[in-house]
């Protein structure tokens, strides 16, 4: 009887670990979701992109150097021209904010790996795991909050570089002809 008892014991122990097992993968899966979205926001940018219009402002900047006549320019030249190379502090920065942003969704990618791997393994009890959850939580949400602020900030840079880069042209077309 004992036995029988044990055995039944043991049996909804672990029917009891397999449904928290699921219920915390469950969890898990749309934490891995809000990750998904995340990562694909961030594949519609390219820091290439930046940098090749790094290259072009370095390029325009020492061509007007070359070819502009005048040792002064007028106030809202200077003011354009000086706004156009400044754009490359911006670019830079975005690059670099871009860069720690992907090792940051890198880690926390892994993290969630890892916790899914000691859920699945039994490791994690539901206790020590919704412990857990709300700072993997927030973790995303702040991801999730930061690449949407990535995102305006590259689309922000472009449209400032076309606008300039227009106005570069410009001159540098008054100038040679």
């Amino acid at each position: 009887m004992r036995v029988l008892m044990s055995f039944f014991l043991c049996l909804s122990l672990v029917a009891c670990q397999n449904k928290f097992i699921s219920e915390m993968n469950n969890d898990l899966d749309s934490l891995e979701a809000e990750m998904t979205e995340v990562e694909a926001k961030l594949s519609k940018l390219n820091p290439d992109t930046m940098r090749s219009l790094l290259d072009s402002i370095d390029f325009d900047m020492d061509y007007l150097e070359l070819y502009l006549d005048e040792d002064t320019l007028s106030r809202n030249i200077a003011i354009m021209v000086g706004s156009y190379s400044d754009q490359t502090r911006n670019m830079e920065k975005w690059i670099k904010a871009f860069k720690d942003h992907s090792i940051d969704l890198d880690y926390s990618k892994a993290q969630l790996k890892s916790l899914r791997e000691d859920v699945n393994n039994g490791l994690v009890p539901i206790e020590l795991f919704n412990e857990y959850k709300p700072s993997e939580a927030k973790a995303i949400s702040s991801l999730k909050e930061s690449s949407s602020s990535i995102v305006v900030w590259y689309d922000s840079n472009l449209r400032r570089y076309e606008y300039l880069k227009f106005k570069v042209d410009s001159i540098v077309g008054k100038q040679v002809q």
